[in-house]
């Protein structure tokens, strides 16, 4: 569980289409007005990510090897991020979207790096280690955590992201390392 919350406080605090929507969205409507299109990316992570563990779990059920293949390419997901982030600026900034809560739900289905966060988490964390269905909640639940962090401190955090990235990515990037890892180890 606890490589679990790692993982998604990593992959959902980082700077990615929500994060820089949620923030360029209360800039410009202000955070209770914001909180709208929040709620839609919410919603439309909760559908994500339940669809993806009814797939991911009927598929590990009808075709057992299925769940080694996905913990494999999850932990190698995790090594192409560290390797990623350690190199660039930052993961998948995707710039920012301004609407309503139909805009945030609709935005989750087109958002690359939701579907991999939840097929990552998934695979790699909840269905691996037999935790609960409710597990799957966890994911929008850090999703909107950060979204609402970025949309009240977004711009000073964009201004200390900016200043320090390499060193938050360097720190962002050997804990996905160390998930990836430790992933791989558990896989003999």
């Amino acid at each position: 569980m606890i490589e679990l919350i790692v993982y998604m406080t990593m992959m959902s605090i980082t700077p990615g289409a929500n994060t820089i929507a949620s923030m360029a969205n209360a800039s410009e409507k202000g955070f209770r007005k914001g909180l709208r299109l929040n709620f839609g990316m919410t919603t439309g992570i909760v559908i994500v990510a339940v669809i993806s563990y009814i797939l991911l779990w009927a598929l590990g059920s009808s075709i057992p090897s299925s769940g080694l293949a996905f913990q494999v390419l999850g932990s190698l997901y995790l090594l192409f991020l560290s390797y990623r982030l350690f190199k660039s600026g930052s993961i998948l900034i995707e710039g920012g979207l301004s609407g309503d809560f139909m805009a945030g739900l609709i935005m989750q289905f087109a958002n690359v790096k939701v579907f991999l966060l939840c097929v990552t988490a998934i695979s790699t964390f909840i269905i691996p280690k037999d935790l609960s269905f409710l597990s799957v909640l966890l994911i929008p639940f850090f999703c909107l955590i950060s979204q609402i962090i970025w949309a009240l401190f977004g711009h000073a955090i964009s201004k200390i992201y900016a200043k320090h990235t390499k060193a938050l990515n360097a720190i962002f990037a050997l804990a996905l390392l160390c998930l990836a890892l430790k992933n791989i180890i558990s896989l003999f």
